[in-house]
């Protein structure tokens, strides 16, 4: 007879890589707000459109637990055909990170032998996960070429610490992101 570990340890094995996917990009969210936005125009410079600050170099959509949430903040990363996809509400109240390791298009679907992984945290440092055998989902690669990445996504997100709810539910999830192609 096989014994299974309880949920919490399984859960708590489980949720690391996703831990470490969700803390590297959240990082690389507080690095790319400090831009260029500390150097306004120079003096007699005219100001113009200027640029600078932030991460925008695509867009994050998803519906979680039936409301509508839209990144501010997003990145995604393809290191070596790893690939690690992230979004930040406004303010970070917010964030969904996701990581995969990419073969092409198609879909890559989150179960006990996947590679696949996400995240949703928020600033209370309440987190879920799926992946390893821990929740649900799925990523649906569209387009993936060496500059870009877009696809859709949905996950049932399990507590990763007693965190209330016990389930999150992300939906209708959708992205379209140029890689990040500097190192913070």
């Amino acid at each position: 007879m096989t014994t299974l570990a309880p949920a919490r340890t399984r859960l708590r094995s489980a949720s690391r890589p996703a831990h470490m996917l969700l803390l590297a990009l959240l990082a690389l969210f507080a690095v790319a707000g400090c831009g260029d936005d500390d150097n306004p125009a120079a003096p007699g410079g005219g100001g113009g459109g200027g640029g600078g600050g932030g991460v925008s170099n695509g867009t994050m959509t998803a519906t979680i637990d039936g409301s509508s949430w839209s990144a501010a903040v997003v990145t995604a990363l393809n290191q070596g055909g790893i690939v690690a996809v992230g979004g930040s509400s406004t303010g970070g109240n917010e964030a969904i990170g996701f990581g995969f390791v990419a073969t092409g298009t198609g879909t890559y679907t989150m179960g006990a032998t996947s590679t696949a992984s996400a995240n949703l945290g928020n600033l209370s440092g309440e987190t879920w996960a799926a992946g390893g055998g821990v929740g649900s989902g799925s990523i649906t690669v569209t387009s993936l070429t060496s500059t870009a990445i877009a696809g859709t996504f949905q996950f049932t997100l399990m507590a990763t610490g007693g965190e209330t709810p016990a389930t999150r539910s992300v939906t209708n999830g959708a992205f379209n992101i140029t890689f990040n192609t500097t190192t913070p």
